[in-house]
């Protein structure tokens, strides 16, 4: 992938530069572990590699380097089945505990899901599972925002939203720090208490 992209530059031109790294390697064998026995030869692929594409030409393209590579014709499933119970929800070959805690209310309409989210679906909640970080990237109102909602409804968390943009300083997501003084509010108590007594030793004077 990284000789296809960066050095030949082949295909993925949109979303160029691209990190292809050990990283990849060890996400692609914790999927492999958890997934069914038919699928671990290319259970990796659509999450890894597959979904970071920009394109539909270049999703083809990374399928056909995994044809070369691994001379095996992978299955990408299009519309992973998306199942829900009590305890979990399930989509495709991933499943994450819901929050039976958590009382959420949603109308039909914020739970509707149409076949062509599914995948991506899919990929979000494994990132959730694997606690690892999910970057959704696509033009205004192509149902990034949207996705993360369902999917915080269907397992009953809370999700909180932040509106960023071009002027949002880090301050403004990391909050400000102060340096902490162990002294400072004994030094405010006593200042206080001296106060109270001079004020307390001037009535009793007049």
């Amino acid at each position: 992938m990284h000789e296809e992209t960066m050095l030949n530059q082949n295909f993925a031109k949109d979303g160029f530069p691209w990190e292809f790294n050990l990283r990849d390697v060890f996400r692609s064998c914790e999927i492999i572990e958890g997934a069914p026995k038919p699928l671990e030869a290319h259970s990796f692929l659509n999450i890894v590699y597959i979904q970071r594409m920009r394109t539909a030409a270049d999703r083809k393209e990374v399928i056909q380097v995994f044809k070369e590579v691994f001379k095996v014709i992978p299955y990408i499933n299009p519309y992973p089945r998306v199942q829900l119970n009590s305890d979990n929800l399930i989509v495709g070959n991933v499943a994450i505990k819901r929050n039976v805690t958590q009382f959420y209310t949603a109308s039909s309409s914020q739970l509707l899901i149409q076949p062509k989210i599914c995948q991506s679906l899919e990929a979000a909640a494994l990132c959730v599972e694997h606690q690892w970080l999910c970057i959704l990237v696509g033009p205004s109102c192509s149902g990034k925002t949207k996705l993360l909602r369902l999917l915080a409804a269907l397992t009953g968390n809370v999700l909180n939203e932040v509106n960023l943009s071009s002027a949002t300083d880090i301050s403004e997501l990391l909050g400000s720090f102060e340096q902490y003084d162990a002294l400072r509010n004994f030094r405010t108590v006593v200042a206080q208490v001296e106060g109270y007594v001079n004020e307390y030793c001037s009535l009793q004077l007049e």
